[in-house]
């Protein structure tokens, strides 16, 4: 499952090795409060509709641009290297070249908090072609 966000807002130079930064849309009520074991985030973020939409890599050995902070209902992209050598430019398609109103593609950590959020889920083909949609139940 994957959550499609909108980047609000970009800081250049004010992360890690004067890396960008970026607040998304999206925040512990999208992807949930716990961080990953694995890395310090709580989403890898690919882009949206574009080649690389794919996480390159199991999150364990991830180096490149992680959801880092989170508040309530947004969140902050950051630069992580697990110690491979990477540039802060690098990481997974996203990062320097992001802007404002753009979309990204976020691998949330906890899929059943991250779909409680949302009334319905939208089934692809495995590329972004729309095949299904899925209403979510509510209620108990």
């Amino acid at each position: 499952m994957t959550v499609v966000v909108e980047v609000a807002s970009i800081y250049p130079n004010r992360g890690a090795s004067n890396s960008t930064e970026a607040l998304i849309a999206a925040g512990t009520l999208a992807l949930g409060r716990e961080p990953c074991k694995a890395y310090p985030g709580w989403g890898i973020p690919t882009p949206w509709n574009r080649p690389g939409s794919d996480i390159p890599t199991s999150p364990e050995e991830h180096s490149g641009w992680i959801v880092g902070r989170i508040s309530q209902e947004h969140g902050i992209v950051t630069y992580h290297n697990s110690g491979k050598a990477m540039s802060p430019a690098s990481g997974a398609g996203v990062g320097d070249d992001l802007y404002i109103g753009q979309k990204i593609r976020l691998w949330p950590n906890h899929a059943c908090v991250a779909g409680a959020c949302f009334g319905w889920y939208l089934v692809v083909d495995g590329g972004d072609e729309i095949v299904d949609v899925w209403i979510r139940w509510r209620g108990w």
